[in-house]
């Protein structure tokens, strides 16, 4: 059974989709999947923010992940925050 974490969106992100979301997954590869099933516009906002300028840092507890961590197990809560293209963050 995986543990219920929760997934905190920043800026854009959770002002357009809610900012807090409490859901029983093992990774956050499983939580942006989550939420991708939502009819709510999620996915296609994930698949074309870099159009818009926009890529994203994702966070497993306190730890910035790269893409291929994404699947990785754990029990943290999970971050994700919009990062303009260019800017040094």
């Amino acid at each position: 059974m995986n543990t219920v974490r929760i997934l905190r969106l920043y800026g854009i992100l959770g002002a357009q989709f809610g900012s807090e979301h409490k859901l029983a997954v093992s990774s956050p590869q499983e939580a942006i999947r989550a939420l991708s099933v939502l009819p709510n516009g999620f996915e296609q906002f994930l698949l074309t923010a870099k159009e818009r300028g926009l890529v994203f840092a994702v966070y497993n507890g306190t730890r910035n992940i790269i893409r291929d961590e994404l699947e990785f197990f754990g029990e943290e809560n999970i971050r994700i925050a919009p990062v303009i293209i260019g800017s040094k963050r």
